[in-house]
């Protein structure tokens, strides 16, 4: 299994020792996405880059998907840390942003956005392939011009997607076969098999066309990579699929074969809607501002509240007229 991530790792000495060669840095990772095309602004202007900045270039590790002009839904292994990618020291380093743009390999300031926070799954963990999503805040919203793509939520529809071999399209700025990345390309690929969201543990067995039995996570696709795909660099990236003449992002591409060349495993961004939804918009925190404890216990100037005094003496003459009470009662013969 290879994350598509690791495109990363076979820049690490360039970042490093700044003055090797590009041919060094890319030594490892010599995969383009198969049989891609150009993919311009015009139709894919909310995919975008997550690079690494060194010695005034950019390097791109994995790519991401503009769900709204702030935020971006990726693969959450890509800002994570691992054993052999350090993403926490680049990221405080402010190494990390977030670039537009058909070509990323020479930005202008225009195109460069800097990460505000990152919320991952609560249940992704590195040492597995599952809830592989991560939501990256941009600290300033992208321009109007570049249109945020809306998420399929369809859920009960996927099954039979994969079974008609749906066709979709993967975008993203992985490695080219020339050596060079940071260039957006696409490339049609199709919906090989589902495999729903029932619980965390509820993995499927997969055969593949050629014979090959492979286990995936709950709430991802597997994909036959013989007529295109993604790969190296393009993890995070999405799965588009049009209908109505429109694109939506149908999943978030995971790892696959080390050759790019067999199959890629995708997460489905359906089964998980609803953490997104709530990551984006989180529900707003229950209001007590109508109970006085609640209101004496959040009252930000450290003051008790005036009407919280006035209780406490009400309080307080009701015990002293009770007390009373019972002393008459008391003394009575």
């Amino acid at each position: 299994m290879l994350t598509f991530r690791k495109l990363a790792i076979a820049l690490l000495p360039c970042i490093a020792l700044t003055s090797c060669t590009q041919d060094s840095g890319f030594s490892t990772a010599q995969m383009p996405i198969i049989n891609g095309q150009p993919a311009p602004d015009e139709n894919y202007g909310a995919v975008v880059s997550l690079s690494i900045r060194a010695d005034k270039h950019y390097y791109t590790f994995c790519t991401g998907t503009l769900i709204r002009d702030d935020a971006i839904l990726t693969a959450a292994h890509c800002v994570s840390d691992t054993d052999d990618f350090p993403f926490s020291r680049f990221h405080n380093n402010q190494q990390v942003q977030i670039l537009t743009g058909q070509n990323v390999e020479n930005p202008s300031v225009s195109d460069i956005y800097e990460i505000d926070r990152i919320q991952l799954h609560p249940d992704f963990s590195p040492q597995k392939t599952q809830f592989d999503l991560a939501v990256v805040f941009l600290k300033t919203p992208v321009p109007e011009h570049i249109k945020p793509l809306p998420i399929f939520e369809e859920q009960s529809r996927l099954s039979l997607l994969a079974h008609q071999s749906q066709r979709v399209e993967f975008v993203g700025y992985g490695i080219t076969e020339h050596g060079s990345d940071g260039e957006r390309k696409s490339a049609e690929g199709s919906l090989l098999k589902y495999c729903p969201y029932k619980k965390p543990d509820s993995l499927c067995g997969i055969e593949t066309p050629l014979g090959e039995h492979h286990l995936i996570p709950p709430g991802s696709f597997f994909h036959d990579l013989s007529t295109g795909g993604a790969c190296l660099g393009d993890s995070g990236g999405p799965v588009l699929i049009k209908e109505n003449g429109e694109f939506s992002l149908i999943g978030v591409v995971a790892y696959g074969d080390a050759d790019c060349k067999t199959y890629a495993v995708t997460t489905s961004v359906a089964d998980f809607a609803p953490w997104i939804r709530n990551t984006l918009d989180p529900p707003p925190e229950d209001d007590c501002s109508a109970s006085s404890l609640c209101a004496f216990r959040h009252n930000s100037s450290g003051r008790t509240p005036l009407f919280m005094i006035c209780c406490a003496f009400i309080g307080l003459g009701c015990l002293w007229r009770r007390r009373e009470k019972i002393t008459e009662s008391l003394g009575q013969p």
